[in-house]
């Protein structure tokens, strides 16, 4: 077999072959930020934020590992938020 068949052939079955589960699409995670307005939570994947709590002086917000719950400061005061703002 010449070394060219043997490339194209290659090529071929790579170009047919369906894509490996590590290339399919993953989820990209989710963001809590602070606006003059309160405090924010967005999807990456979604194109718009929501408003979890209204106010000022919100600092710091934290994620926790499980994405469910997000610390945050209100004024010095450490506070808990549920992700859908209960």
């Amino acid at each position: 077999m010449q070394r060219r068949t043997f490339l194209f052939g290659m090529a071929g079955a790579a170009l047919a072959s369906p894509l490996p589960s590590c290339a399919a699409p993953k989820r990209l995670g989710t963001i809590a930020f602070v606006q003059r307005d309160g405090l924010w939570i967005q999807d990456l994947r979604a194109s718009q934020p929501a408003r979890l709590i209204d106010g000022t002086r919100i600092s710091a917000p934290r994620l926790s590992p499980s994405g469910q719950w997000i610390a945050y400061s209100r004024n010095g005061t450490a506070a808990v938020v549920s992700r859908d703002g209960k």
